[in-house]
């Protein structure tokens, strides 16, 4: 590796003497803290290493602590990125030739932020789709974050979307909320409505699924647990939504511009925040904030030419306290505190509210949400493929709070005790009014969605539905006469 990088360095600076004058002498030698003995570094030695990590390259320590080997550190950032480019190249060109012409990804890695981030994420670029992972709550030893994504719009894992290229398909391939943050549902739900709806993003992949082919039996097995009522068990209602399409992609978009060939002056034009604690990550930018994830298409374009990334004002979006988005289906109203905030729905196949939305009245196109309980997600959504709500025999509503093992204890962001089965649901308990007038039954629905015996007629369209009461999170709303469902 010293070889090739010092061959790129003689091609670049010609002589040591060059290379000294570039660098500045304290640049050589200077990593002896870091473990690589001063073994008297020389170009025509041929020993000089291609040492860093995303650390120094940072922008604050380039211009701090590591600004006596800066243009060290920039020339090894970019020797590095072409040397990454080169064996993505040689991968590529090696699979094409075997036949494949299917999607090719060159990773799905964090390298940093900034400098580091922006060299790695083209590198992606070359090869095809931007695929990321991110997750949200969790943490080492008894203590948890146990806040919430809704609290601050475009945050969580909502933010790894401003890692989106402008003409690249995008891919989340890894997310969840960790155990035992107990706002799962709320995943799903944003993810399907902002990711796959607002930010038109392309494919998502939940981590991660050991299971038997139904839910799980209890929380906390497996801190990355997908099989959970509070993360799976809303999934016929956002799937529906998703693969329906109710949920329009921004016309607007947000963009931040990188030219590659300025990073190795170490200029980006913005400033890039990135927050990580291992695999959960936060992003966020000054020119574009991640708030604007819940207003427009946020999105990276790489430039030929270094040009300034515009200020994206969210000043027009803002109403009545809410972030609304470019296409008005989407309302976003931001927490006070960790456990508040919360996100309503308004598309014409899907109405939905989710966050801490007690005693809220959510007008919405096609009925009224009146959350009566603390924390839930509340989905109506045309049952058929190609329904909407106005028109569909069928909608189903889906009902889904918060899930405990039984003898479950928490305090605060303290798990005290983990519990085992069976897992509790937390009652969700709403009053909704359908804007149709023609008559309608509601059923329950057992945990399964199968119909069962037990359904009420609703004569002016509005309903309480009460999760102690009806011990189920799902219900079948069928416009028309009272069929009797069979036994």
């Amino acid at each position: 590796m010293a070889q090739r990088f010092c061959q790129w360095l003689k091609e670049r600076y010609g002589s040591h003497d060059n290379l000294v004058r570039a660098w500045g002498k304290r640049a050589f030698d200077s990593f002896q803290h870091e473990g690589f003995p001063a073994l008297g570094e020389r170009l025509d030695k041929e020993n000089i290493l291609p040492l860093g990590n995303p650390w120094f390259w940072d922008p604050e320590q380039l211009d701090g602590s590591q600004a006596y080997r800066r243009r060290r550190l920039l020339d090894t950032l970019e020797f590095l990125y072409e040397l990454q480019c080169a064996a993505y190249s040689r991968y590529v060109s090696a699979v094409r030739d075997a036949g494949y012409t299917g999607e090719i990804i060159g990773s799905n890695w964090q390298a940093g932020r900034a400098l580091s981030h922006y060299y790695n994420l083209h590198s992606d670029y070359r090869v095809g789709p931007i695929d990321r992972h991110n997750y949200f709550g969790g943490g080492r030893g008894p203590r948890f974050n146990d806040a919430t994504m809704l609290r601050v719009p475009g945050s969580g894992m909502l933010s790894v979307g401003m890692q989106q290229v402008v003409d690249r398909a995008f891919i989340l391939s890894e997310w969840v909320h960790v155990f035992p943050s107990p706002w799962g549902v709320e995943g799903p739900a944003l993810i399907g409505a902002y990711g796959l709806g607002l930010q038109d993003w392309d494919a998502s992949f939940l981590f991660q699924n050991r299971d038997e082919g139904t839910f799980a039996g209890e929380l906390g097995k497996s801190q990355w647990e997908v099989m959970t009522p509070q993360i799976l068990g809303v999934f016929p209602a956002v799937a529906r939504m998703v693969r329906r399409g109710d949920v329009e992609p921004s016309p607007r978009l947000a963009p931040r511009y990188v030219h590659v060939p300025s990073l190795a002056q170490g200029r980006i034009g913005f400033e890039d925040r990135v927050t990580q604690s291992h695999d959960v990550k936060t992003f966020d930018s000054d020119k574009v904030p991640a708030a604007a994830l819940a207003v427009a298409r946020c999105v990276i374009q790489f430039t030929g030419h270094d040009q300034p990334t515009p200020h994206f004002d969210l000043t027009p979006y803002r109403h009545d306290g809410q972030l609304v988005s470019t296409t008005r289906q989407l309302r976003w109203t931001a927490g006070q505190t960790r456990h508040s905030g919360f996100v309503t729905i308004d598309t014409p196949g899907t109405n939905a509210v989710v966050g801490f939305a007690e005693g809220r009245r959510c007008e919405l196109g096609a009925a009224t949400i009146m959350p009566q309980c603390p924390f839930a997600a509340i989905f109506l959504t045309a049952r058929d493929p190609d329904g909407d709500l106005a028109t569909s025999r069928d909608v189903l509503l889906v009902a889904m709070a918060r899930a405990r093992n039984t003898g479950m204890k928490v305090f605060g962001n303290r798990l005290l005790r983990r519990g085992g089965p069976p897992i509790r649901l937390e009652p969700v308990r709403a009053t909704v009014r359908l804007a149709r007038s023609e008559p309608a039954t509601l059923y329950l629905l057992d945990h399964d969605g199968r119909l069962t015996s037990r359904l009420r007629p609703l004569a002016d369209g509005t309903f309480h539905i009460d999760g102690t009461r009806d011990r189920t999170p799902y219900y079948l709303i069928r416009f028309g006469r009272i069929v009797a469902p069979k036994r």
